[in-house]
């Protein structure tokens, strides 16, 4: 069973090849697929990836709060869950909660990336094979396995952060601005009373403070732009998202139906009639049993052989009726 792991971005990354690994090794019956891992030097990566995603069985995408909305992600989740009828799809949660995870992820089961959402998720592997074994000794297994995977993910979410470093929001910039602005203005006061400055410093010294004011306003005003913008690309990814999916459904309709109209004709062959068969040749029809998909056809062959043959299976492809020249000139 071919399970195929998505990620983006880092500790996306890091993480889901640490599962490609482990995985191997809990759930023997399983072959994970990982671009990082999998791909080979020189090799076109957007066929390889097209081809093992219509091919898995299983999906799980490695989801953190930043990479969520990802459009690589989108489309790698996108692509599995058309593949529903045959093939599940999991977000795993790394460093949010289920209940966190925004939609179109939101409409599937979630695991978390913990000893019990593991343990859950290795259970369900495990009952999709043929000859599952027993769930015994695969909770033993797990029980020895998972602190090795738990500490690698420590250690990849750690790195991430240190690597990344601690980003401000814009409410502790517009914090910082303030407390300078009442500094700079205390520090004004006091050197007014000590020495007494000139009414030229003062002005600049108001001047100074009504451009930081003005400053404060337009961060927080551009502030509000900027989550409004982000919901706005949001929305438009679900859109997106859901058009991909009503465009696919309607793609397999139309499939569905040219492939029975193609079916009813290769059926729409009567008494009397001449046809081909790859393996007995020509012959006639002589009679015709049944209905829909179990219709039989008798078919008398020049070979001499009258058989009964199923027209769904047979492939006996009916020929034009042969012209009689001598008749015809006269």
């Amino acid at each position: 069973m071919k399970v195929f792991i998505s990620w983006s971005g880092e500790p996306s990354r890091s993480i889901a090849s640490e599962l490609h690994g482990w995985l191997r090794v809990v759930v023997q019956h399983v072959r994970p697929w990982m671009s990082d891992v999998e791909i080979e030097s020189g090799t076109r990566w957007n066929d390889v990836i097209a081809a093992n995603l219509e091919s898995a069985d299983f999906g799980l995408v490695c989801v953190t709060r930043s990479n969520q909305s990802a459009p690589w992600l989108m489309f790698e989740s996108g692509a599995l869950a058309k593949r529903l009828d045959v093939a599940r799809l999991v977000p795993l949660c790394i460093d949010l909660e289920p209940a966190e995870v925004i939609s179109p992820l939101q409409s599937f089961q979630s695991r978390k990336l913990d000893m019990d959402g593991m343990r859950r998720l290795i259970h369900e592997l495990r009952e999709m094979s043929d000859n599952p074994m027993p769930r015994e000794p695969v909770d033993r297994l797990f029980e020895a396995m998972w602190p090795g995977l738990e500490e690698q993910v420590r250690l990849a979410a750690t790195q991430h952060i240190n690597a990344e470093g601690p980003r401000r929001s814009p409410d502790d910039m517009l914090a910082e601005l303030v407390t300078r602005v009442r500094n700079l203005e205390r520090d004004t006061e006091t050197e007014k009373q000590s020495s007494g400055p000139s009414r030229r410093d003062l002005r600049m010294l108001d001047h100074a403070v009504m451009t930081l004011d003005d400053s404060v306003s337009r961060l927080s005003l551009l502030t509000n732009y900027i989550a409004e913008f982000a919901h706005s690309v949001n929305r438009l990814e679900q859109l997106r998202f859901s058009e991909r999916e009503l465009t696919t459904a309607q793609r397999v309709s139309v499939d569905r139906a040219e492939t029975n109209q193609q079916r009813e004709a290769e059926y729409e062959i009567g008494v009397g009639d001449l046809v081909s068969h790859p393996k007995f040749g020509k012959g006639e029809v002589i009679d015709i049993a049944g209905a829909g998909a179990g219709q039989r056809a008798q078919v008398n062959f020049e070979s001499g052989q009258i058989m009964w043959l199923v027209l769904r299976h047979s492939r006996l492809a009916p020929l034009a009726p042969e012209i009689d020249l001598d008749s015809s000139d006269n």
